[in-house]
């Protein structure tokens, strides 16, 4: 689990979700700032590491930036509309992406081609909630990853799907010596036998970041921040 190397900046910009506990509506319009969403994806995405705040707010479509999407299958793509609509193969819990949105990938975009990223901002505020966070977020990734293609058909392009991330900022319920860390999962090619050729553009479309705060709860003026 790598730790957080003492960007007060990053850990500042986050903590104020954690003053907000039980405002989910404040935390969200928060979060969907692209200057805040541009601190975070500087520490998380490893597409931005070399691009600073201000490009990576530039990367950042605001009018993709929405809350609320239902994760569950038929509502998750945005080409469905009408979220009162039943669909008939449902029969599971509503859930709904925090903040999600779409953001140029530099790495793979063209002078005339712009291959995007597709992130979703997830604020958790129980690390331990009866199940594993780190599972709910690959379901979370899956449905992001899948809900990319309308209808499947034998004329699918499978090449279209562009890679995915969910960023989970948990609060509460943190075990002492987990406090203040990260953790990445992401897809990776563990073995060839013969003379095989693997591009990593070609299956790496799914990173999960778990980030465990420090539950301290402080306010702008306790800090001296203006």
């Amino acid at each position: 689990m790598d730790k957080i190397q003492g960007n007060m900046d990053t850990l500042s910009s986050m903590q104020l979700t954690a003053t907000m506990e039980g405002l989910d509506a404040e935390c969200k319009l928060l979060l969907s700032s692209r200057e805040i969403l541009a601190v975070i994806l500087k520490e998380t995405v490893d597409e931005y590491k070399e691009y600073s705040r201000e490009e990576i707010i530039g990367f950042i479509e605001p009018d993709s930036i929405e809350a609320d999407r239902e994760v569950s299958p038929g509502r998750t793509n945005s080409q469905v509309q009408g979220a009162a609509q039943e669909f008939a193969a449902l029969n599971e819990k509503v859930s709904r992406f925090d903040i999600r949105l779409r953001a140029k990938n530099p790495r793979l975009s063209k002078e005339k081609i712009v291959i995007k990223l597709h992130i979703d901002v997830e604020p958790q505020k129980s690390y331990r909630p009866g199940y594993p966070v780190e599972k709910r977020g690959m379901y979370y990734l899956s449905r992001e990853l899948s809900s990319q293609l309308s209808l499947v058909t034998d004329g699918t392009d499978y090449g279209e799907l562009e890679k995915c991330y969910s960023i989970w900022i948990c609060l509460d319920d943190i075990p002492k010596g987990e406090q203040n860390s990260v953790s990445f999962y992401e897809m990776t090619n563990t073995k060839n036998i013969g003379n095989c050729i693997t591009k990593k553009e070609d299956y790496d479309l799914l990173t999960l970041v778990i980030i465990i705060m420090y539950p301290i709860r402080w306010t702008r003026q306790e800090e001296g921040i203006a």
